[in-house]
């Protein structure tokens, strides 16, 4: 397995004296934002820092943890308890259409135990999964970018790779575990297997540049759309999101897998961690 294949995770938080140069209007993006980290850490900006915690070189990829609220026959408030917090929205003309309200109020909440913690989406699409053979390919564009996963009949540990050797809930399974862990991709989309379907969901809520296709009608492709589902990801990669609790409330809302904390988050638990004085006393 190659090293791009396996894969690392480092986690740094940064203690500065003046904000990271983003540009104006925070117009950075990118290799960008990459380089203007890269001056900070070197002394090159105006920005001093005077300490940081490292934790390196996890053999892992980062990715975000997630669970969802699903909606069937709801009425009056309806909606998730995050963290210990209940956040909810009031029913209005269909599940589909109250679905995108809750998924609002969780990104609009100020709560110390929310904001910062998760992000919601109502758009979603789905992968179903009918004896899918080696050699199938699943590929996902957001934007001008294609993410391709190829059907495999054992697991390889390849980017990209899922395997099909069990029936089709454990191959929905490894789909979603491929997309997840995929760098980049996992920035904008989260996968989650329930039963042989693969749902995918538009963490930035938005279907518009996202398409799925695939190379064999063993998989069957719903198109990105608003949904009844409402996909709460962690914010930040890492298996500390693991830690967020999630439940329904209110008429006609579960929480799919009956999931109680969001699940799925990789990296970020072990390496090798560092406590440093930039000053360089300890």
């Amino acid at each position: 397995m190659a090293l791009f294949d396996a894969g690392f995770f480092t986690q740094v938080g940064i203690n500065h004296r003046v904000p990271l140069d983003l540009g104006r209007n925070n117009s950075r993006g990118n290799r960008e934002v990459v380089q203007a980290l890269a001056n900070l850490l070197s002394g090159q900006g105006v920005g001093t820092i005077d300490a940081l915690t490292l934790n390196a070189n996890q053999g892992t990829i980062g990715s975000n943890a997630g669970a969802t609220l699903v909606l069937s026959g709801g009425s009056s408030a309806v909606g998730g308890i995050i963290n210990g917090v209940t956040v909810t929205a009031t029913f209005a003309s269909s599940d589909i259409n109250t679905q995108g309200l809750v998924a609002a109020a969780i990104n609009a909440s100020v709560n110390a135990l929310v904001q910062g913690f998760v992000r919601a989406s109502n758009v979603a699409g789905s992968l179903t999964l009918a004896s899918v053979v080696a050699g199938t390919r699943v590929n996902i564009r957001v934007g001008s970018s294609t993410y391709e996963f190829t059907a495999t009949s054992a697991a390889t540990g390849r980017l990209g790779d899922f395997d099909i050797s069990g029936n089709d809930t454990a191959d929905a399974l490894a789909l979603a575990n491929a997309i997840n862990v995929y760098p980049a991709l996992n920035q904008s989309i989260r996968a989650e297997s329930v039963a042989g379907v693969c749902h995918v969901y538009a963490l930035d809520g938005s279907a518009t540049g996202k398409v799925m296709t695939v190379s064999a009608a063993t998989i069957t492709v719903a198109a990105f759309a608003a949904s009844a589902r409402c996909h709460v990801a962690a914010i930040i990669p890492g298996g500390h999101g693991n830690a967020i609790t999630i439940a329904l409330s209110g008429t006609g809302m579960t929480v799919a897998n009956s999931n109680a904390r969001l699940v799925g988050g990789a990296g970020g638990l072990t390496g090798t961690i560092k406590y440093v004085n930039a000053g360089g006393a300890t």
